[in-house]
């Protein structure tokens, strides 16, 4: 995960930090480096909860903020409950501050599509959907796909963004070497626009 910024304002000594995952964290899931001389003073997080973490510093300072550096040490994170996607990292594909939660319900709509799609390609392969307990590259052919998702409306039309692409052809080598006797993905779902509005049609 790229590094974060939060900074701590003139005359405060704590800031709360949104950290974006969707489960809550601990102390050793978070890295943080001051950016500047803290004249001294020490700094530490605690207040970890299922939306913030606290950043504090010992005392106040008058004449000057300070800025942290932080990032989450791993993006092992847990997808929401009956989702293969995962809402950070989707938010991080499309260069999506953590912090911003305005596009949260509408990434979660998308996810929840990316998934229509795989378990309507596995399906077709014979596989009993949803999985119970997807491999980790399952995991990523649907943050990649939501992602495109989200990303196409930048896209020239008739066109597919490429993190649609990447996620199909993910899925494409999922198939064949998980049911290689079946049709190919690219064969029974079209990468189109119109096999996008499906996928997210599928999701309402």
């Amino acid at each position: 995960m790229t590094e974060q910024v939060a900074t701590i304002a003139i005359g405060q000594t704590f800031v709360d930090v949104p950290h974006g995952l969707s489960s809550t964290p601990t102390v050793d899931d978070i890295a943080v480096m001051p950016h500047d001389n803290l004249g001294g003073r020490s700094w530490w997080i605690d207040t970890i909860g299922a939306a913030n973490f606290r950043l504090n510093i010992s005392s106040a300072d008058g004449g000057s903020a300070h800025e942290f550096g932080w990032r989450l040490l791993s993006e092992t994170y847990e997808p929401a409950v009956g989702r293969y996607g995962i809402l950070v990292t989707v938010k991080n594909l499309c260069l999506i501050d953590l912090a911003e939660t305005s596009f949260d319900a509408q990434l979660d709509t998308l996810i929840k599509a990316a998934d229509n799609i795989i378990n309507t390609t596995l399906k077709r392969c014979g596989a009993t959907v949803p999985l119970v307990a997807p491999d980790d590259i399952i995991h990523d052919i649907s943050n990649y796909l939501a992602a495109g998702l989200f990303k196409q409306k930048d896209v020239p039309d008739e066109k597919v963004h490429s993190f649609y692409t990447v996620g199909m052809n993910l899925l494409k080598e999922y198939v064949a070497s998980n049911y290689p006797a079946d049709v190919a993905p690219g064969d029974s779902v079209p990468v189109s626009n119109q096999s996008l509005a499906y996928g997210v049609g599928l999701a309402t």
